[in-house]
C-alpha cells in the first residue's frame, strides 16, 4: 500500500469515529510510526509502506478511532516549541497554557533573571519545562498531587527543577517564598463533567480537570495560600476557566490581593488572571 492510500483510509476510518481533525490525525501518526516529519509523507507519498508498517498503522489509527487522543497514542505533545512526553498520568498540554508562559516572561524579560518559581498542579510539568528554557537562571520548584504525574513531569525537564510530591503548598519543604507562582489547576466544576468531548472525559485523569461543584475548589484554596508564600513584589498567575473570571477576581480581592490583569486567549475567552498586591506601579487592565 502506498503512503497516499494509507492516509486516506485512515482519514476515512478516524473520522468516522468522530474525529474533526481526522486528516491531521492520519498525517501525525503515520509520521510517528515511520519516524519522519509530515511533509516527508508527501514527498514520499507514492513510495510503499511493508505489511508490518501497514499492520502497525492499522492498529494506531483504530486507537484513534476509537476516540484515544493522538498525544497519549503518541505518547508527545508539543508545548512552547518543544515535545512533551505525556501519558494517561497527566493532562495533555494545550496551546492556551502558553499565555501563562508568556505573561511570566513579560514580567521578567531579562533572561539572566536569578528569580524563584513555584508551579502548582504542575502534570507533565510543561509550564516549568519552558520556562527553565527561557529563563535558565531560575530556581524552579513544581509540586502535584500525583505521584505517577510526578515521574512525567521529571522526565521532561532539566535536573535543576525541583519536584515534591503533595497537596498544592502542603508539599513544599519549610516556608519557601517565591517571586512566581503558576499554575493551571483543575477548573472544569464537576457537573459539567459529560460536556466534555469524549477523547477529554474518558481518557485525561479527571484529577486534572474536574475542579468541585462550580471548579473553582482548588483555585480558591491556591487564592487563600498563595500570599503566604510570595515573595515581595510576587505574582501569582492561574489559569482559569470560561466564565470564572468574575468570582476569582472576588475571591482574590478577599485573599488580600489589590492588583489584577486579565488576559484574553486568542479565542477573545479570559483565560489568565496574574495577580498582585505588593508593587505600587502596577497597572490593572483587563
Amino acid at each position: 500500500m502506498q503512503i497516499i492510500d494509507a492516509l486516506q483510509n485512515a482519514d476515512v476510518k478516524i473520522a468516522k469515529g468522530g474525529s474533526d481533525t481526522s486528516r491531521l490525525d492520519a498525517e501525525v501518526l503515520l509520521s510517528h510510526l515511520l519516524g519522519v516529519e509530515r511533509i516527508e509523507l508527501y514527498i514520499s507519498r507514492k513510495s510503499s509502506l511493508s505489511k508490518i508498517q501497514v499492520l502497525k498503522y492499522n492498529k494506531l489509527t483504530s486507537r484513534r478511532a476509537k476516540g484515544e487522543p493522538v498525544a497519549y497514542i503518541t505518547g508527545l505533545k508539543e508545548f512552547w516549541s518543544r515535545p512533551v512526553k505525556v501519558t494517561r498520568d497527566v493532562l495533555i498540554p494545550r496551546p492556551e497554557t502558553e499565555l501563562l508562559i508568556e505573561e511570566v516572561l513579560s514580567l521578567h524579560p531579562d533572561k539572566s533573571a536569578s528569580i524563584d518559581i513555584l508551579d502548582l498542579c504542575t502534570g507533565s510539568g510543561c509550564i516549568p519545562m519552558a520556562l527553565s528554557a527561557e529563563l535558565p537562571l531560575a530556581k524552579i520548584t513544581a509540586t502535584d498531587l500525583s505521584k505517577k504525574a510526578l515521574k512525567i513531569a521529571r522526565s521532561n525537564n532539566p535536573d535543576s527543577v525541583k519536584f515534591f510530591p503533595g497537596d498544592l503548598f502542603d508539599a513544599l519543604p519549610n516556608n519557601l517564598k517565591f517571586d512566581i507562582i503558576t499554575a493551571n489547576p483543575p477548573y472544569i466544576p464537576d457537573g459539567e463533567a459529560h460536556l466534555l468531548q469524549k477523547d477529554i472525559i474518558d481518557y485525561e485523569p479527571r484529577l486534572a480537570l474536574l475542579g468541585g461543584e462550580r471548579g473553582l475548589d482548588l483555585i480558591a484554596r491556591i487564592l487563600k495560600k498563595a500570599p503566604e508564600h510570595l515573595a515581595d513584589g510576587g505574582r501569582l498567575l492561574l489559569e482559569v476557566g470560561e466564565g470564572q473570571m468574575k468570582d476569582i477576581v472576588c475571591c482574590a480581592c478577599d485573599a488580600g490581593f489589590t492588583q489584577t490583569k486579565i488576559t484574553k486567549d486568542l479565542s477573545g475567552r479570559e483565560r489568565v488572571i496574574t495577580l498582585g498586591g505588593r508593587k505600587p506601579n502596577w497597572k490593572s487592565s483587563s
